[in-house]
Parts: C-alpha cells; structure tokens; sequence
C-alpha cells in the first residue's frame, strides 16, 4: 500500500493504530472546526488523542498525518440511526480500521472555496485510484456509499460534519469520478479487452 500522498505537506500525529489487516474501503470528510494550523496542532496536542489522515486548506493546501496503513483515530465513534451502510455491513468492526479520513479547514456553516474543493477532489481520486480500488475490501466503487460525511456514522454529536449538503456532495463526487474515467471507466476497460481479444484472434 502507498502509505503518502505525494500532493500533501507530512506534518505526522502519535495518534493512530493498526487496521488489523483490514483494507479500506472507504473515504470520511469532516469539518475542522477550525483554521488548518489548528488541526497541525491539536492532532499534535497531549489533551487530544484524535487525527485525520489528511486536512485539506482553504488555499488547496493538503497536509498528512497518519500513513495509510495505519488506521487514524476520527470516525470511531458509531452511533444510533447511522444511516451508513458500510456500517450495518462491518458490523461490530471499528470504522476507523475500514476509512480514510480527511478533514477540512473551515466551519460546518461556510461553503468550502474552489481550491479546497478540487484538491480534496483530487485526493480522493488518488486515494480510490492508488489504495482503495486496488486493495481487498469488496464491493469498493466511487460513489456515495463509499463516500461518506463523518455524520452518516456519528448522526447526533457530528450531525453538521462536514455541513456539506447533499447538491455540493454529489457534485464531489460526480467530479471526482470524471477525475478517475480516464483510467477506471468500465466502457473503457471493456473496450481495451475487446480490442485485445480481437488481435490475439488475428
């Protein structure tokens, strides 16, 4: 697995544990609450004990602090009414081991700049292209199953993380996927191996 994205600053956090051989399958965004400093700091803190893998600026600035490998302590916490499938399916497993978690700089209540939203873009494309597409969980796609607000698992004490609305995640997502066609759409890989089938024919 690439334990780092080659777009981001490495700022590091002493908070994180193992996935126990658990592959992710999923990406988590959240609200910072706060500046991007903030979070180098607090995911640095003695008093926080918490992380993301990544915090995504309001400039397009992308700072890491736990490798991929490593399950960061963000999205833990599964309470009642999550509406996230992949909960229901990973029943009594820890989310952290099966997500990749990024934050964001900024508040629930502000809507999130140009420049945040495509870097973000493009590190999740990165993360399904690179880590989670090729690993073993089943069932991985691009998609809003596998994209989830820190709220779809924590519905009451994170019911506004991130506080996007469904119309900007949906547009993340879609332009996330136009990001991926390139490489990963299915029309294309059809093709290519009906191309290939045709030559060997020869």
């Amino acid at each position: 697995m690439i334990e780092r994205y080659p777009g981001a600053l490495w700022v590091g956090s002493p908070y994180h544990g193992s996935r126990d051989g658990i592959a992710p399958e999923a990406v988590v965004l959240h609200i910072a609450e706060g500046t991007l400093h903030g979070v180098d700091s607090w995911f640095n803190s003695l008093n926080a004990s918490v992380s993301a893998h990544f915090c995504v600026g309001k400039d397009g600035s992308v700072h890491q602090y736990v490798e991929l490998g490593r399950a960061a302590w963000a999205n833990g916490v599964v309470e009642p009414g999550a509406p996230a499938a992949l909960v229901a399916e990973n029943a009594g497993i820890n989310p952290n081991k099966w997500t990749v978690a990024i934050e964001h700089e900024g508040y629930h209540y502000e809507t999130p700049t140009d420049a945040q939203i495509e870097a973000s873009e493009r590190l999740t494309a990165w993360l399904f292209k690179e880590v989670l597409l090729p690993g073993s969980a089943t069932g991985v796609a691009l998609d809003r199953k596998h994209i989830l607000r820190h709220a779809d698992i924590s519905p009451v004490t994170r019911k506004n993380c991130p506080g996007w609305s469904e119309g900007i995640l949906g547009d993340y997502i879609a332009d996330t996927q136009e990001l991926l066609a390139p490489t990963f759409d299915p029309r294309i890989i059809q093709a290519r191996d009906l191309l290939n089938a045709v030559i060997e024919g020869l």
